[in-house]
């Protein structure tokens, strides 16, 4: 029998791994798969971080680098998720309000505002309060003003106002991160985040007349540019075939070619103001209910705050769903502006009733603290947003580890661990190890930036134990390797744990 022989990169890293497992007393071999891509794409050992650690008796089964700050992108949202369960509680709730700002019409004279009142005008403005909801989508939307449709209400003549101010928070550049502004994962926190800020467009082939239709929801003027194609359909990557880009203010111009073979499809865009995003969605909401407005939206200045001659009478609330409900959509969908909004209210002071804005600095500090109370200090801990969209933002394994493990043990153990997504059947990792055996098998959230990748969560091995899992990989050949290692070592953790 020939003696086996190694190239000597791979005998040196396969060195290091071994030295490292005696040192730590395994007794599996870590999973080939690792070595063999390390070597292919010379992947520096010290490129990627696992700890696996058994949840009944906290035992540490494999660990290798796991000391090392790293960038967790998303997976930050685990920090903030479970920060915000163990503070606010599964059933907390965020509440925003539409009020009045003046009695209608009052200065016309009693004979004429009576007369407005019984028509259902109302000539003054109104206050859209926020809180931070992270939640207000287009349809709870209109359920609220749907609220001060039912009370009589039809045509507004004045602005509405939208009050912010329960953030206090820097200008947000949506292209700083990676020059793509007009990405909905761009859009910053913001106290009254309507819709998400973001605009749904829909590519629907008409078979009838064999011609492409554009939806835009909400509707938003459309330059469309696009050539409906005979090819077959590319799959995910018909989005690479086509551009949608602002073109001052809220005019959409849409290029480049739709394969009509991929059916029906959609894609979403920020545009770049935020006021003029709310004009347009609220009077169309309104009108959709009967209504008329000829104001417009605008931003409600901090220094205005509690200066109005009359004091606001709100005529319509909703509240949110409660956050256990927010923080599935936040990790099994990996909703980046919408952690930013938990992170934020985590830095209120009393987050039902503030006394004072949330900072960014503040919301830092919160989750420190709140990790402290559970016995969680990380020295090499920086959080930038609390949605892991961040350059700067350091965990390492061995402390992600700590947080599942003791998450594992608190009360708010069932609202996190479901809030995670699903092996191969929901959120970011729906299609991850499918007709491999292991369908369901694991709760996950996925971290993704160019050069990182990550992956941690619960993994019910095939012994029928229950195990943390956390696997880090920063290098410039994440994005080209990145899922194929982590799935190998979620696969060999599996079968021999």
């Amino acid at each position: 029998m020939q003696p086996i022989s190694l190239r000597p990169g791979l005998a040196r890293f396969v060195g290091v791994l071994i030295a490292l497992y005696a040192c730590s007393a395994l007794s599996q071999d870590p999973p080939a798969l690792v070595a063999e891509l390390s070597q292919q794409y010379k992947l520096p050992p010290q490129a990627f971080a696992v700890q696996i650690q058994e949840l009944d008796s906290g035992r540490i089964v494999y660990q290798w680098n796991t000391q090392q700050p790293m960038n967790p992108a998303s997976l930050m949202k685990l920090v903030t998720t479970y920060a915000a369960l163990e503070k606010l509680g599964p059933t907390f709730t965020w509440k925003t309000s539409l009020a009045a700002l003046a009695p209608p019409a009052e200065s016309a004279g009693p004979k004429r505002a009576a007369k407005n009142r019984s028509v259902g005008i109302w000539q003054g403005d109104w206050i859209l309060k926020g809180s931070g909801d992270p939640s207000l989508n287009l349809e709870r939307l209109w359920l609220l003003l749907r609220q001060a449709r039912q009370l009589g209400w039809r045509e507004i003549d004045g602005n509405l106002w939208l009050d912010r101010q329960a953030f206090q928070l820097p200008p947000h550049d949506p292209a700083a991160f990676d020059g793509e502004p007009s990405r909905p994962y761009n859009v910053g926190a913001d106290a009254l985040l309507l819709n998400y800020q973001s605009v749904q467009i829909r590519f629907v082939p008409d078979p009838f007349n064999k011609r492409l239709r554009i939806l835009t929801d909400p509707d938003v003027p459309v330059q469309d540019d696009i050539k409906p194609s005979n090819s077959p359909c590319p799959g995910s990557s018909w989005r690479d075939g086509v551009s949608a880009v602002w073109q001052g203010g809220m005019t959409l111009k849409l290029s480049g070619t739709y394969p009509l073979a991929c059916g029906a499809q959609s894609l979403f865009r920020s545009p770049p103001q935020a006021d003029a995003y709310a004009t347009v969605l609220i009077r169309q909401l309104w009108q959709e209910l009967g209504g008329v407005w000829h104001g417009q939206a605008k931003t409600l200045p901090r220094a205005e705050v509690g200066r109005q001659d009359v004091t606001p009478q709100i005529i319509a609330q909703i509240e949110s769903p409660p956050l256990a409900e927010i923080v599935r959509e936040i990790n099994k969908n990996s909703n980046n502006v919408m952690a930013r909004n938990l992170f934020l209210t985590l830095g209120l002071d009393d987050p039902a009733q503030p006394s004072q804005p949330s900072t960014l600095e503040r919301s830092r500090q919160a989750v420190r603290e709140i990790l402290q109370t559970k016995g969680l200090q990380f020295t090499e801990f920086s959080v930038e947003n609390g949605a892991g969209l961040s350059r700067t933002d350091r965990l390492s394994a061995a402390s992600l580890s700590r947080l599942l493990q003791t998450a594992w043990r608190s009360p708010v153990m069932p609202e996190f661990v479901s809030s995670l997504a699903v092996l191969a059947q929901d959120g970011t990792i729906r299609s991850r190890l499918k007709n491999k055996g292991m369908n369901g098998v694991a709760h996950l959230k996925t971290g993704t930036l160019n050069d990182v990748r990550a992956l941690a969560g619960y993994l019910l091995a095939s012994s029928g134990k229950r195990y943390s899992y956390v696997c880090l990989l920063q290098d410039p050949r994440a994005d080209e390797i990145g899922r194929a290692l982590q799935d190998s070592v979620l696969q060999w953790a599996y079968s021999n744990f």
